[in-house]
């Protein structure tokens, strides 16, 4: 089986307008989104962590297995966890 590339690519520039577009999209996607606490999340397909962010911080009583396949994306959507404060994250590198 081929193994098929994320079609935005994983270069700096393209990681950059993800996360400003995921930015921007906060506000709409994600106004009404909670989760009771105790909540298990599990968001496939995290990339860089910037709606991760967003939803981990709203929902701080409840827990995120957040995975994507590319470990580049997760070391930066660790990092952006990380200098957001958010514990309630947990991270796999895992093909969907």
């Amino acid at each position: 089986m081929k193994h098929l590339s994320y079609v935005h690519g994983y270069a700096p520039d393209e990681q950059k307008r993800l996360d400003d577009q995921a930015r921007t999209l906060i506000p709409i996607l994600h106004a009404g989104t909670s989760f009771e606490a105790g909540s298990l999340v599990l968001e496939a397909g995290c990339g860089i962590g910037a709606q991760t962010v967003a939803l981990a911080q709203k929902n701080p009583d409840a827990r995120f297995i957040c995975i994507d396949i590319s470990s580049d994306s997760l070391h930066l959507a660790q990092a952006a966890v990380k200098k957001a404060g958010v514990r309630n994250v947990t991270f796999l590198k895992l093909d969907i």
